[in-house]
């Protein structure tokens, strides 16, 4: 199984001013590849903690996903961290300072020192085009594991992500589709939820599963490889006899 770590950055996200949508999109989305996320990490703006953060997601994992600190502010500080880390410098990438040049033109402003930190990247680096922003994302490559940096700003990461980062990996690590499906339950305890569930998964020894609580409902996630879309169903079949007009919500993802 290949194995993730999610990091975003932020003091913005520490404090909690700001939520960080941008792990749980990305954890949604390897949902549904045959990835193990080791953890999700938030750390703060300034270069050293980022680079230990990094250096210790990089330990632990395959492949490891940053999000934000890729912009033109002072407290930007992923490239920098990531190019210390990898023992290299940083560099401009020709087709991001181009396309700034570009857009402040057409807006008849004038690019400055700090505008152009946005278009530096890793020296070596593959980079991943913003066709939605200015500060391009980059992966390289540190002790064994891939780090991929992407903008912290929602639209930009999500479509770079879908668009470049997903094939990528796919191909990469050879990563196959999962068979995933979800259940919400009401009306009854979590335990008592948790203890049901735990008899009927026995005869499926391929399928993992999870339970959170919300607001009275009960929410059961179960995943399984690819090529157990049966087990699956079956496994739907006796929950349904199981908490019969308990469950309120079957939702069923098959790869296709």
């Amino acid at each position: 199984m290949t194995t993730a770590t999610i990091v975003s950055t932020g003091e913005e996200l520490l404090s909690g001013s700001t939520v960080d949508r941008n792990s749980s999109y990305i954890a949604q989305r390897l949902s549904c590849l045959d990835v193990t996320i080791m953890s999700h990490a938030v750390l703060g703006d300034e270069r050293e903690r980022i680079f230990a953060g990094i250096d210790a997601a990089a330990a632990q994992s395959d492949f490891v996903i940053v999000t934000g600190g890729l912009g033109a502010t002072d407290d930007d500080s992923t490239a920098a961290a990531v190019a210390l880390l990898c023992g290299t410098v940083l560099v401009r990438d020709d087709h991001a300072y181009t396309r700034m040049l570009e857009y402040f033109s057409m807006r008849k402003r004038d690019v400055t020192a700090d505008d152009t930190k946005m278009s530096l990247v890793p020296q070596g680096s593959t980079v991943i085009p913003n066709s939605m922003g200015l500060a391009p994302g980059f992966i390289v490559n540190h002790a064994g594991a891939c780090i991929i940096a992407l903008p912290g700003v929602p639209h930009e990461m999500e479509q770079m992500f879908d668009d470049t980062v997903m094939p990528y990996l796919i191909n990469r690590f050879r990563l196959k589709s999962v068979e995933y499906t979800s259940i919400r339950i009401v009306d009854l305890k979590e335990a008592d939820v948790n203890a049901k569930i735990r008899e009927i998964v026995k005869p499926f020894d391929t399928i993992s599963w999870g339970i959170t609580a919300s607001s009275g409902i009960i929410t059961v996630t179960f995943r399984g490889p690819a090529g157990t879309r049966r087990d699956m169903e079956q496994l739907i079949e006796h929950t349904q006899k199981i908490f019969l007009d308990r469950m309120l919500v079957i939702g069923i993802s098959y790869p296709e």
